[in-house]
């Protein structure tokens, strides 16, 4: 079955894969990291492309999925049937990009969904309730950007604080921008602006982060080729930049 995505555990016990639709069917695959065996499935509960795969960095035996026809659902993989399984689901109502846990007040147990529109929602699992919507044009007013046609999400990060963080950037012609905006509060506020060449410096459209361990930065990677870190710096007289990168457009063949 063609693998689209994968999580492990937070205790890299499990690893649990999305697959392409099959037939009429789409299926979560479980393997035991440790004993390397395939130890079974589930595939009455995504009827499209599993597009993301999210275990809670704080319940090692929840994980969310989310697929092209919109759907997340939040598993319990201690649970031995599929149907006792399944905790909760929302319909997107559009096609899930990422997922990420964040934690709100006391409770860690909050989605930030990003679809392929660029949207973003978010949902509280336990009331199994959706919070809020923000448009394509509501993530460009989060990082200052007028034409909303040209902005894109990146991914959705954690923070320190509660709430999380959101990477998005802006492909204008000779404006390009990367930058973060921060959930508070149930808004979208600008944050950080990463510099970057107004004519993206080769990078074309950045594809994904990750966050660098401790909150030590980020490290991206583009359609150029390019990888950056980023680490808190220093704001010039120039600007109100608060970040530096290290970059690498090194390439070599992986073999």
């Amino acid at each position: 079955k063609p693998i689209l995505c994968f999580d492990t555990s937070s205790s890299s016990s499990v690893l649990c894969a999305g697959t392409e639709q099959v037939g009429s069917d789409s299926y979560l695959l479980f393997w035991d990291i440790r004993g390397g065996r395939l130890m079974g499935g589930y595939w009455e509960s995504h009827s499209g492309d599993v597009t993301c795969i999210r275990f809670s960095p704080e319940n090692g035996n929840i994980f969310a999925s989310g697929d092209v026809e919109g759907m997340v659902n939040v598993f319990d993989i201690n649970e031995s049937e599929e149907d006792d399984a399944l905790q909760t689901c929302h319909n997107a109502e559009d096609s899930v990009a990422r997922l990420a846990w964040f934690r709100k007040k006391e409770r860690s147990d909050f989605l930030a969904i990003s679809t392929h529109t660029e949207s973003l929602q978010v949902f509280d699992t336990e009331e199994s309730q959706h919070l809020h919507t923000f448009s394509r044009s509501d993530v460009a007013h989060s990082i200052r950007r007028i034409g909303s046609e040209h902005v894109y999400i990146v991914g959705i990060l954690d923070q320190q604080e509660q709430g999380f963080l959101l990477l998005a950037g802006s492909r204008y012609e000779n404006n390009n921008c990367l930058r973060t905006s921060t959930f508070k509060n149930k808004k979208l506020k600008p944050h950080t602006n990463f510099p970057i060449e107004s004519n993206g410096g080769g990078r074309g459209v950045v594809r994904d982060c990750v966050q660098i361990q401790n909150f030590a930065g980020f490290i991206t990677g583009s359609e150029g080729g390019i990888v950056d870190v980023w680490k808190p710096g220093h704001a010039s007289k120039e600007s109100s930049l608060k970040m530096h990168n290290n970059r690498s457009d090194h390439r070599t063949k992986p073999y």
